[in-house]
């Protein structure tokens, strides 16, 4: 469904605040290299696959307090148990 600048994947039904609605799981990839994080990245999600033994991480870009860019760690993977 695709309706005045808004997208529904899996539904038929939105609120006119939506802009985006997804009835169902949502997969994030890994795109390759994640790009540097500024105010032109500022709000990506970020699903960082881990090495062999590493977990992996979804990350996002947010400006700190110092209006520095960075990329913060949402949920981070336990990896193996050492």
């Amino acid at each position: 469904l695709i309706s005045a600048n808004s997208i529904g994947i899996g539904t038929s039904t939105m609120d006119v605040a939506d802009k985006l609605v997804v009835n169902g799981p949502i997969r994030i990839s890994d795109g390759g290299t994640r790009p540097h994080c500024n105010s032109i990245h500022r709000g990506m999600i970020w699903h960082e696959f881990g090495e062999l033994g590493v977990g992996d991480s979804l990350d996002t870009c947010v400006k700190n307090k110092a209006d520095d860019y960075e990329w913060a760690t949402l949920v981070r993977g336990r990896g193996r148990p050492g």
